[in-house]
């Protein structure tokens, strides 16, 4: 930071919506802010892989999306609110919690009883 560019931006504290059940902020994939804010096109086809091109691309334009709407209150609220209630896709490790033997560190599917770290 300050070499390479002037500052980073953490996109998931931008993009977290506050949620009033559990009483603290949802965080949520780039696919799914993408698919919420967005929409259907910049959402990622189950089974393709990552593509650091296209993760860029896509983090750019969730920025510029949220700079358009970021003085008004209710249009972040209105996005947070549908990031809440969309289900989100189902990650890769919940889809496959273990690889050849290997568990994949989901909480939910652990079955190698390795501890966790918040």
């Amino acid at each position: 930071e300050g070499t390479d560019f002037a500052m980073q931006i953490d996109l998931a504290a931008l993009l977290r919506p506050w949620n009033t059940r559990f009483g603290s902020y949802s965080y949520f994939g780039q696919d799914h802010y993408a698919h919420v804010w967005l929409g259907e096109e910049h959402t990622r086809a189950e089974g393709d892989a990552h593509d650091a091109l296209q993760d860029a691309t896509v983090s750019m334009r969730l920025f510029r999306a949220y700079v358009e709407v970021q003085h008004d209150a209710d249009a972040v609220a209105a996005h947070g609110a549908r990031a809440l209630a969309v289900p989100p896709k189902p990650s890769f490790a919940k889809l496959h919690p273990t690889i050849d033997g290997c568990c994949m560190g989901n909480k939910q599917t652990c079955t190698c009883g390795a501890p966790f770290f918040s």
